[in-house]
C-alpha cells in the first residue's frame, strides 16, 4: 500500500473526517490551467474527496457547493495576490497562524511539499509526500 492509499485509509477511520463530493475531470482541468498541475496523490484526493477536514485540519480542494475557505483555486488567488505566497507554489492548507503547506507549480512528478514561512517568507521542503502529510497529520 503507497503512502496515499495508507492515508486515504486513516482518513476514512478517522471519526472527523469530512469531506466534499469529488472534482470531475473539467473542474480538475479548470482549475490547474489556472494554478499549474497536480500530483497525482493530491489529484486521487480531490478526485475523490474534493476537499477535506479532519481533526483541526483543512486541506483545499476542488468541488461542488464548497463551505467558503476550502476552494483552491480561490484561497491561492488570495494568497498570491494579497499575501505574497510565491507564484511557484499551490498552497492546500493553512496551519492557522499563516503559514502555507503546498507543492511547487508545474512540478506533478516532484511528491515533495513545501512549507511557506509567512513571518520570514522563506520556503523549505517538507519532506513529505501528499498522503505523508495526510498521515503525519493524522497520527498528532
Amino acid at each position: 500500500m503507497d503512502a496515499y492509499e495508507s492515508a486515504r485509509a486513516a482518513l476514512l477511520a478517522c471519526s472527523s473526517f469530512e469531506h466534499g463530493i469529488g472534482a470531475t475531470l473539467q473542474q480538475l482541468d479548470e482549475a490547474q490551467r489556472e494554478l499549474g498541475a497536480f500530483p497525482a496523490d493530491y489529484l486521487r484526493f480531490v478526485r475523490e474527496f474534493g476537499y477535506a477536514s479532519f481533526k483541526w485540519y483543512e486541506v483545499w480542494g476542488v468541488s461542488t457547493n464548497m463551505p467558503r475557505g476550502f476552494d483552491l483555486v480561490a484561497m491561492n488567488r488570495t494568497e498570491h495576490e494579497d499575501f505574497a505566497l510565491p507564484n511557484d507554489l499551490i498552497a492546500f492548507h493553512n496551519n492557522g497562524g499563516g503559514d502555507l503547506t503546498g507543492f511547487k507549480r508545474d512540478s506533478p512528478s516532484t511528491l515533495e511539499l513545501w512549507t511557506y514561512w509567512h513571518e520570514d517568507q522563506t520556503l523549505a521542503p517538507d519532506g513529505l509526500s501528499f498522503g505523508g502529510f495526510v498521515l503525519d497529520r493524522l497520527e498528532e
